[in-house]
């Protein structure tokens, strides 16, 4: 069958995969009409480290060429959270079409055209949960692996990781800044008080000195007029 890569476009090349299905190696430069598997990864804008976004799609994704273009079909997992997927195409980033959903398992397959395998595509996703108040534009790339092509169902589904919620990254909370205009004079009154106090607390400090030098004095000088009159100053 034409269509399944069982032509010539692929080198002749055949070998077994893991399900003892026979694999074969198609070039890609030179691809004719028909669909196959294509792994691919889900990186970060600009990076080539994984994004958290590779965990919400199935691999490999189905490559259909059809009259010279390319198109690819891929599998949205938690498809009710991503609520918007975009491709660039000619420098613009158009929705991906829906091929069909499945609401019982939570996903969906879209479908939008690359005009070059071997470069990264620029794509959106949209990530909305209301229940977490959670919604974020993220920028990704897909690149494709142009040495993983294989005929329709040849090549093996990459092994299911859990999906886990999303998280904010580097967020900080932020209290409410106090607008009041009378916050300034609450605090200078709050500071003359404790002026006041300490003032208070000085000059009590100082009279009690005082007092004592005082008694102190007195005593001496009553010691002195004993002494007078008794003759033994």
């Amino acid at each position: 069958n034409d269509n399944q890569g069982g032509n010539n476009n692929q080198g002749g090349n055949n070998n077994q995969d893991e399900n003892n299905k026979p694999r074969v190696i198609v070039d890609p430069k030179n691809l004719v009409d028909g669909q196959y598997d294509i792994t691919f990864k889900v990186l970060k804008d600009k990076t080539d480290e994984i994004s958290k976004m590779h965990d919400y799609v199935v691999n490999p994704a189905k490559l259909i060429v059809k009259d010279g273009k390319k198109y690819i079909e891929m599998t949205l997992k938690n498809s009710a959270w991503i609520t918007k997927f975009q491709a660039e195409n000619n420098e613009l980033f158009a929705d991906a079409k829906v091929v069909s959903e499945d609401k019982n398992a939570n996903t969906r397959v879209v479908q939008f055209e690359v005009e070059d395998l071997f470069k990264k595509l620029n794509a959106k996703v949209k990530v909305d949960i209301d229940e977490m108040n959670y919604h974020h534009f993220y920028d990704v790339q897909i690149q494709f692996d142009t040495n993983n092509i294989g005929a329709l169902g040849t090549i093996k589904e990459e092994p299911k990781n859990p999906v886990t919620t999303p998280k904010v990254d580097n967020v900080k909370t932020v209290g409410t800044p106090d607008f009041n205009r009378n916050a300034d004079g609450h605090k200078k009154k709050e500071d003359t008080k404790n002026d006041s106090k300490k003032e208070k607390n000085s000059k009590t400090a100082d009279t009690a000195q005082l007092g004592l030098y005082m008694v102190l004095l007195l005593g001496s000088l009553a010691l002195l007029v004993r002494k007078y009159r008794a003759g033994r100053l």
